[in-house]
């Protein structure tokens, strides 16, 4: 799905959201009077002249794209819907990014604010279940109008999502912006990785609570620019039965996580990690998860009256036996030294 709004020899086109099917809470018009006001868009090949400085006479982003149309917008309230799309198809565990080409339209204004969009993919189910979300952070004003790419990476878990881009920004003086070239795409190869990996909720991982837990984040160097920086975000939610309630995590904006299940609950958990890559040209942010399953460590112990302690555990289970320690911490393989052990498996 490429969306570039077309091209004409009319400043403002007549086409509207639904002919590029997508909705808006935005009001359409035709004209520079109308759409210079609070909640007012228009599609445009040329920007016009603007009191506050806006980049007059700019092209569209579009490549090779004579009198080609863009999306101006004077975003109106925070919340309000830029972008609404629904789009079916996607083949479920496969990668894909939704991404938009965006430029503030102010040069060097003081007075002005600048504008905030947010990105979010959501089912198209009646649950209407927020997948994944990314905010632009400021689209900085320019001496000449720049173009970023902004946009989000998921793995795709429902077949049919609704793509949206909603204005994250106060309805005040500068929250003007233009938008062109709004795309998804399949990615070929997922530029970041998980090791372990166990992306499904119906196979997690399992994780013992004796055994601590340790995880890291590739990324794949060869298809991203040298210049890229990126920064992480650990998240952890427990499911009963969505994952959405979170349980607070430390040092937790690394590219790596050590875990110690004998903290948590038993149950099953979702491990997130965002991933937001940052260029000259481009800010694109990257959701992964990994299932865990905290199982408890199956050891059983159990004082008999022939003064002995009788010890039992799992046989796909090691056994680590530290003598000269003593816990009361179920989930501590520690002893006292002095207890003779007999194991059995």
């Amino acid at each position: 799905m490429l969306i570039t709004f077309g091209s004409g020899t009319e400043q403002y086109s007549t086409s509207t959201p639904l002919d590029f099917h997508f909705k808006t809470s935005h009001k359409q018009g035709f004209t520079f009077a109308e759409i210079d006001h609070n909640g007012r868009f228009g599609f445009i090949n040329d920007i016009p002249f603007q009191t506050y400085g806006w980049h007059t006479s700019a092209p569209d982003h579009t490549p090779n794209d004579d009198k080609g149309y863009m999306y101006l917008i004077n975003a109106g309230n925070k919340g309000t819907s830029i972008f609404d799309f629904i789009y079916h198809g996607l083949c479920i565990g496969s990668r894909y990014e939704f991404t938009a080409y965006i430029a503030n339209l102010l040069k060097n204004s003081s007075e002005a604010e600048n504008s905030f969009v947010l990105f979010e993919v959501r089912s198209a189910t009646n649950e209407y279940i927020l997948l994944t979300s990314f905010q632009t952070g400021e689209i900085l004003q320019y001496s000449k109008m720049t173009w970023l790419k902004y946009g989000v990476s998921f793995i795709a878990s429902h077949s049919s999502v609704v793509l949206l881009m909603i204005s994250d920004g106060n309805a005040r003086v500068g929250n003007n912006f233009v938008v062109d070239d709004i795309e998804l795409r399949a990615c070929s190869s997922p530029p970041i990785e998980l090791i372990p990996n166990a992306p499904l909720f119906t196979k997690p991982l399992i994780i013992r609570q004796s055994q601590d837990f340790y995880i890291t984040s590739k990324i794949n160097l060869n298809s991203i620019d040298q210049s890229t920086s990126f920064a992480y975000q650990w998240t952890l939610f427990i499911c009963s039965p969505t994952c959405s309630l979170e349980v607070q995590l430390f040092n937790n904006t690394y590219k790596h996580l050590f875990l110690q299940p004998s903290n948590l609950s038993l149950g099953i958990y979702e491990l997130r990690l965002v991933v937001i890559s940052s260029s000259d040209s481009s800010m694109i942010s990257s959701i992964l998860s990994i299932y865990i399953q905290i199982v408890s460590s199956h050891i059983v112990t159990k004082l008999v009256s022939s003064s002995r302690m009788d010890l039992t555990h799992r046989p796909d289970q090691d056994l680590h036996l530290e003598p000269g320690k003593y816990s009361t911490a179920p989930n501590r393989i520690i002893f006292f030294p002095k207890v003779i052990i007999y194991a059995s498996n």
